[in-house]
C-alpha cells in the first residue's frame, strides 16, 4: 500500500528528525506535529502544527479524528509511546505493539522474571521495590548496587551505591523517576556493556547488531554515560551460542509482529547477564547502520506499519549482525554550563565521519547531571579496523572544543582510545 499522501502524526522522534524527514519526503507522506512546548524541533519542520499535550489521551484522541490522522510515531519517548498505544487502540488505528506487551518488556522486573523463565541469565537483584523497605539496613545486600527505577529510560534516576546510606539517598532519587513509585537494586556487575538490537517484522525476529559501550569515564563516576559505541561488539560470538536463540523464542512468546527491541547485558567473568529492555527505537540510531551495512532499517518499518498496518518488504530475511566494516559511535559528553562556543567542527574530514550530530549550540545550557542529556555532539564512524576507528577518535578529540563564558572547557575528559583496541 502506497504511503503518498498519508498524515503522520509525530510526538517523538526528534533524535532522528533528519531521517523521518528524508523517508517522509521520499514517499509523500505529510507530517504533522503536535505538543505544549511552543517551539520545538519537529514543529520547525511538520507540515502542520498543534498544542495539544501528548501525554493527554483524551485531547489526543480527538485531534487524531479532528487531523484526519492515519498513524502515529512516537519515536524512543516512553510516555509518547504509552499515550500512543491507548490513542492507536480506542480508533482502531495500527501501532506496532499492544499494551500488554509493552508493559511486560518496559518494567525491568517483568522483564527479568520473563527472562528467568526462558533460562537467560539476568543479573542478580535485591528485594528492595519501595522506600518502606530500605526502614532498616539489608543483612545480605553486598554493595556496590546500581538503584534505578523500574519503568524510566534515559538513564533518569540510574545511580551507583557504595553503602545503606547511599542507597536510601539514591532510592529516594529513583522513585521520583517511576510513574508505578517503584525502584529495582540490581548488583553493580563490573564488565564489559552490551546492547543487542533485534527487528520485528510480520511475526519474524532476528538480531540485526550488538554493540559494546565504553563509559565516558570510570575515574569521573560516569558508568551510565556512554562515549563510545562499537559494532559489532567483541563479545558477539558468546552472545549468538548462549543467548540469541533463547532470546527470540521468548521474544516470540508474546507475539511481537513489528518492532525494534533492544537488550542490554553485561559480560564478565561469570558470564553474560541480561538487565534490561527497550521496546523502542534506541537513542544510538542503530538503524543508521544496519541500513548502510544489511538494508535494514527499522525506522521506515515502524513508519511504513504506523500509515499502512503492514509491511512490504520484510527486512529481516537481510538481517546480518556480521558487520562487514568496525561501525562506531562516539559521543563527547558536557558537564553542564552555558555553551558560548564550539569550535573545530570544520576542520574534521568527512571520509570515515559519516553524520555529525550537534545537541546544544552556543547560546544552550547543557544541565549538570549524569543522564543522556549531557550528550554534546556525536559521531557516526565507518572505518575498516578498531585502529583506523581509535585514530579517527583521537583526531576529533584533537580538534574540537566546547566552552563557556569564562573561555573553559565543558567536556569531560578524552576517551582513552586504547580501551576500544
Amino acid at each position: 500500500m502506497s504511503m503518498r499522501g498519508k498524515r503522520l502524526l509525530l510526538t517523538g522522534g526528534t533524535n532522528f528528525i533528519r531521517d523521518i524527514l528524508d523517508f517522509s519526503g521520499e514517499n509523500g507522506i505529510v507530517l504533522i506535529t503536535t505538543g505544549n512546548i511552543k517551539d520545538t524541533v519537529l514543529k520547525r519542520y511538520a507540515d502542520e502544527q498543534y498544542d495539544v499535550d501528548t501525554s493527554d489521551v483524551d485531547a489526543m484522541t480527538e485531534l487524531v479524528k479532528k487531523a484526519h490522522i492515519d498513524g502515529i510515531f512516537a519515536g524512543g519517548n516512553e510516555t509518547n509511546i504509552a499515550a500512543a498505544i491507548q490513542v492507536t487502540q480506542k480508533l482502531g488505528l495500527p501501532y506496532y505493539c499492544n499494551q500488554q506487551q509493552w508493559d511486560t518488556l518496559m518494567n525491568k522486573a517483568t522483564f527479568k522474571s520473563l527472562c528467568r523463565k526462558y533460562d537467560i541469565p539476568v543479573t542478580r537483584e535485591y528485594p528492595i521495590h519501595t522506600l518502606e523497605d530500605l526502614r532498616e539496613p539489608i543483612p545480605d545486600i553486598r554493595y556496590p548496587v546500581v538503584v534505578k527505577p523500574v519503568d524510566s529510560c534515559g538513564s533518569q534516576g540510574v545511580c551507583y551505591c557504595s553503602s545503606f546510606e547511599e542507597l536510601k539517598d539514591a532510592a529516594e532519587k529513583a522513585i521520583a523517576y517511576s510513574s508505578r513509585q517503584r525502584i529495582l537494586v540490581e548488583e553493580y556487575a563490573a564488565g564489559d556493556e552490551i546492547s543487542a538490537t533485534y527487528t520485528i517484522c510480520n511475526g519474524n525476529i532476528t538480531l540485526s547488531c550488538i554493540k559494546g559501550k565504553y563509559p565516558v569515564g570510570e575515574q569521573e563516576g560516569l558508568k551510565n554515560l556512554p562515549s563510545v559505541y562499537l559494532y559489532p561488539s567483541k563479545h558477539l560470538d558468546r552472545y549468538l551460542s548462549e543467548v540469541n536463540d533463547k532470546m527470540i523464542r521468548m521474544l516470540k512468546s508474546l507475539h511481537l509482529q513489528y518492532g525494534a527491541l533492544f537488550v542490554q547485558g553485561i559480560f564478565d567473568d561469570q558470564g553474560i547477564r541480561i538487565f534490561e529492555a527497550g521496546f523502542r527505537p534506541g537513542g544510538t540510531n542503530d538503524f543508521r547502520y544496519t541500513d548502510m551495512m544489511n538494508h535494514v532499517n527499522h525506522l521506515h518499518l515502524l513508519i511504513e506499519q504506523a500509515l499502512t498496518g503492514k509491511v512490504k518488504d520484510d527486512p529481516t530475511v537481510r538481517d546480518n549482525p556480521r558487520f562487514r566494516q568496525v561501525c562506531c559511535s562516539y559521543t563527547m559528553c558536557a558537564r553542564g554550563g552555558k555553551v558560548t562556543s564550539v569550535n573545530g567542527l570544520d576542520s574534521l574530514k568527512a571520509g570515515r565521519i559519516k553524520t555529525i550530530e550537534q545537541f546544544y549550540h552556543p547560546g544552550d545550557t547543557v544541565p549538570f547531571g549524569q543522564t543522556l542529556a549531557q550528550r554534546m555532539l556525536r559521531f557516526f564512524i565507518e572505518a575498516d579496523t578498531l585502529q583506523e576507528t581509535a585514530r579517527v577518535i583521537d583526531g576529533i578529540q584533537d580538534s574540537v572544543t566546547v566552552c563557556d563564558e569564562e573561555g573553559r572547557s565543558i567536556l569531560y575528559s578524552r576517551c582513552d582510545t586504547s580501551r576500544i583496541l
